[in-house]
């Protein structure tokens, strides 16, 4: 009934995830075909698939094998990476679910491929406003894998568990007359009742009694005549088929090791025989229940009897089977990865030809399936030996693709063990510089910047190789951020990556050198600087191409000019990356372009949209364990639920970072260290606001922090001064006076300077200048906030008439920004000062109801109601297909809704604006105004 009602919850276009599981034989693919009847008489569109043994090591296999009267995956998806495969798929079920209610099954889904586990990671989440229903089956016992952990993860998001169980007496009794036609004694019953209520192997059980003579029928009632001994080892393969002909036994232990369906003329030569030397034996399978035929190929009635037909091969009769299967698979243009597989099962170890079929396949699957990439060049390594010249960079692949799999540790021991073996200065530096490559991508930013020293440390070293260590060492000093000088640390060693990359050729180190200027000159408030650095690795990479375009130099510019108040060329130069990256498949760079684009539109004050993009890039962070975007992006959520007044949303973010740093051993970075200090301010808790900044005020941390959120200074000089702790805000509103004198072309630092002193001095003067200051620039929260307290300090000097207008002014900055937290304490002021103000509506938002929907929401719902699909949406609107479904979802919460035709009623009823569906799109239309 459960299964039912979420077929029938499609016609309302309500789609959800359920997992089905039990053990091996429990009855989960009887079941699901059930279901699958059931859809199609409902006339909901099926699109199914079956994962086999083989998939967990052969990628794209699982999607491959989908039925679904379209094409799922395709050749031409060779060359991708993992993700964009996963994007081209959710594309095309985004269109079969428009045009009608669309079920995905997979069964087996233990065994699904890497590429399959991240579609099901990434896809069921995406899709989950349209009329989908997933069926995820799973048989309990199997060893974890890429696909068990999606599952376990998609049960933790809220997917629906349907546990089939075993059959109770009175089932196995019902199941027992429908085998044998009649009433079973208890004789049969005690045999039948010995399986565990196991369908199958009731099944089985009663098939071996009534074939070994042991059942009569007496009367109408079947009558055990012997001592059922025949079925006293159901798990054996003899015990299972104890029937067949040797020669019908012997050809399912040869298409056991193909472990997929299988054609008639594959069994014949994997058999050595001829197609019609096999058909009487593929007959007698068929009619005794071991095979089913499913038109065009065969396949095992199910994994049990497939599996101890394997178990029942001697080990060199298997090893040689494996050896004929992958000569089978290179002549039928099978997936390489089956070649491999096999190879890997039954090939000799020091066999040259298998070791070339193995790397040739780890190269191939290196974008698309990193993980098995890994396992075969470590399987590879295990055969070669010590002194053999492929061994340092086949080292150095395994330990990148390792690292990018979440296998860090892995990664490390097989890289220091290499190094121990006595390499030569080329091979030692590149292995290092591996393993430094290999922690950034994991997070270790200090292990990065002692391994790039290492390398930078062998004498003899080439350039280029040099030039890459200067480069990832600059970058991992700035993620690290550890010593008091790191950024003028990674400056000297971004200026040597520039260097020795142009010398020797080594573009992308040029290109990443830029970029580690870029990010040290914003660091120390450098930003003319930055933004020059910034625009010459753009101008590198655009002239170069290759691997210094992959570098995304975009990002690093976007952030400087972002710093530099020049918010429309910094989105536009997100927007440009986001298409480079769609063309290069870079699916690392999304976190990171994630938390830009958010850091970008909290600075403008949209922080609806900020969120948005945050909660998107966190999800992707979380996906690729991406450590350090992922504090970042729970920075920008912490500081939308401060400004909000969600101060319990707010610490959630603020001590979850605390938690994954420390599970690091590592410091929280600066802007959350302030977001704890905000909170413990807002607290009255002093003692803890003196404690927070000590390791900031003073220190290039500070400088950073004021570059990325300006109003910082006058907050911090405030809580310090209010905390008891003045000489320590004398020194942030000094760091706030040399921030300003080092970027005299740029507004935003000398009004943040003249706004710290204000608060500090009770200077109206200098508050009133930082007013003025912050007019003309794109900062509404930095400049509200100036208004907020010159305000306040002009009703304390007795000019009541220039605070009202001032708080009014400030009042609908902050609501236009739905900054409740600081909307409200500015209502509270005007009302002390007799001005009765209610909240503007975007500050006092409904929680609910068509008028409680952003203006981004707004403009995403319009489009959906008009028919088109989240990417249709988020090209016409210049966003991420991601933050399309963030804006969804949210608003099927507050308009509760819970599918795209409730959304287009709900809009048809409601909307009643004359603006166009498209009004105010985002991104490049935005940049380009």
């Amino acid at each position: 009934m459960r299964l039912r009602g979420a077929v029938d919850s499609l016609e309302n276009g309500v789609g959800e995830c359920i997992v089905l599981e039990g053990p091996a034989g429990i009855g989960k693919t009887h079941l699901t075909q059930e279901v699958l009847d059931y859809a199609d008489c409902r006339r909901v569109r099926v699109c199914s698939g079956r994962a086999s043994e083989l998939d967990v090591e052969v990628p794209m296999t699982t999607l491959r094998n989908f039925s679904c009267g379209r094409e799922l995956a395709s050749p031409s998806m060779a060359g991708m990476d993992g993700l964009q495969i996963v994007d081209s798929i959710g594309g095309r079920l985004e269109d079969a679910a428009r045009e009608q209610p669309l079920m995905v099954v997979l069964d087996d889904a233990q065994w699904a491929d890497e590429v399959a586990a991240l579609a099901m990671r990434v896809l069921i989440p995406e899709l989950k406003t349209f009329p989908v229903l997933w069926l995820i089956v799973r048989r309990l016992g199997c060893a974890s894998g890429r696909a068990q952990e999606s599952i376990d993860w998609l049960l933790a998001e809220g997917a629906h568990s349907v546990a089939v169980g075993p059959l109770d007496e009175a089932d196995v009794a019902r199941l027992s007359t429908d085998l044998l036609g009649a009433e079973p004694d208890e004789g049969i019953l005690a045999v039948a009742h010995r399986t565990g209520g196991n369908p199958f192997l009731v099944e089985r059980a009663l098939g071996a009694l009534s074939d070994g003579g042991q059942v009569e029928i007496r009367e109408g009632k079947a009558v055990l005549v012997g001592d059922g001994s025949c079925t006293e080892s159901l798990h054996g393969e003899d015990r299972l088929l104890y029937n067949l002909t040797d020669s019908t036994r012997w050809l399912l232990q040869v298409a056991s090791v193909l472990t997929r369906p299988f054609a008639v003329h594959e069994l014949a030569r994997l058999a050595g025989r001829s197609p019609v030397d096999v058909l009487p034996a593929l007959d007698e399978a068929v009619k005794v229940g071991a095979l089913i035929d499913r038109g065009d190929e065969f396949a095992f009635r199910h994994d049990l009897i497939r599996t101890a037909m394997y178990e029942a091969l001697a080990g060199p009769v298997r090893a040689a089977l494996h050896r004929e299967a992958s000569s089978l698979a290179q002549q039928e243009g099978r997936p390489v990865g089956e070649t491999a597989v096999h190879l890997r099962h039954g090939g000799r170890a020091d066999d040259e030809g298998t070791l070339g079929v193995l790397l040739r396949t780890a190269d191939q699957m290196r974008l698309s399936a990193p993980h098995t990439a890994a396992s075969f060049i470590v399987h590879v390594l295990e055969a070669l030996g010590a002194d053999d010249a492929r061994r340092p960079p086949l080292v150095a692949e395994a330990v990148r693709l390792l690292a990018k799999v979440g296998r860090p540790e892995q990664a490390r021991c097989l890289g220091e063990d290499e190094l121990r073996t006595g390499l030569s200065p080329q091979e030692e530096g590149a292995l290092l510089l591996a393993l430094a490559e290999a922690f950034y991508v994991s997070g270790d930013h200090g292990s990065v910047v002692v391994d790039a020293a290492r390398g930078l440390a062998i004498p003899g070293l080439p350039k280029n190789i040099r030039a890459q260590l200067h480069a990832i060492r600059a970058h991992g000093l700035l993620d690290e951020q550890a010593a008091p000088d790191f950024a003028t640390s990674a400056d000297a060693s971004a200026r040597n990556a520039v260097h020795e990359g142009a010398e020797s050729a080594e573009f992308a180190a040029a290109t990443c050198g830029y970029g580690g200027r870029c990010r040290a000159a914003i660091d120390e408030g450098r930003l003319a600087a930055a933004v020059a650095h910034g625009a010459e690795a753009v101008r590198i990479a655009d002239e170069v191409g290759g691997e210094a375009r992959h570098r995304h130099p975009r990002i690093w510019l976007a952030a400087a000019l972002t710093a530099a108040d020049r918010f429309g060329e910094g989105e536009a130069a997100l927007a440009a990356d986001k298409g480079e990256a769609v063309r290069l498949g870079t699916a690392w760079a999304q976190p990171l372009w994630h938390y830009h684009r958010s850091e970008l539109l909290l600075a403008a004050g949209r922080l609806d949209e900020a969120e948005a993009e945050a909660e998107v890039g966190l999800q992707i962070a979380e996906q690729f364990s991406a450590y350090g975007q992922n504090l970042r992006l729970r920075w920008v959520l912490a500081r939308v639920a401060f400004h909000r007044d969600e101060l319990a949303g707010c610490r959630d973010h603020v001590e979850e970072a605390g938690r994954l740093a420390s599970s690091r051993s590592k410091a929280l970075p600066t802007p959350l260290v302030w977001m704890s200090a905000r909170l413990a301010d807002v607290a009255g808790e002093s003692r803890k606001v003196v404690e927070a900044l000590n390791g900031v005020v003073g220190t290039t941390h500070c400088v950073s922090l004021l570059v990325r959120e300006p109003q910082a200074a006058s907050a911090m000089a405030v809580a310090l001064h209010r905390a008891g702790a003045p000489e320590k805000a004398d020194a942030v509103v000094s760091q706030a006076r040399a921030l300003s004198e080092r970027n005299p072309a740029v507004g935003t630092p000398a009004a943040a300077h003249r706004h710290a002193e204000g608060v500090l001095r009770a200077d109206l003067g200098d508050l009133r200048a930082a007013v003025r200051g912050f007019e003309d620039g794109p900062r509404p929260l930095a400049r509200a906030a100036a208004k907020e307290d010159a305000a306040r300090l002009a009703v304390a000097h007795g000019k009541r008439e220039e605070a009202v207008e001032l708080a009014e002014s400030s009042l609908e900055e902050f609501a236009a920004c739905g900054a409740r937290r600081d909307a409200a304490r500015l209502q509270e002021m005007l009302g002390r000062l007799r001005v009765r103000r209610r909240l503007p509506e975007s500050a006092s938002r409904w929680s609910i109801g068509w008028r409680s929907l952003t203006d981004a929401e707004l403009r995403v719902v319009r489009q959906v109601a008009e028919g088109l699909t989240n990417r249709e949406v988020a090209e016409k609107l210049f966003l991420s297909p991601h933050t399309v479904d963030s804006h969804l979802r949210h608003s099927f919460t507050k308009l509760g809704v819970n599918s795209r035709v409730e959304l287009t009623r709900y809009v048809l009823a409601n909307d009643t604006s004359t603006l166009p569906a498209d009004d105010g799109a985002d991104g490049e239309d935005r940049a380009n105004a």
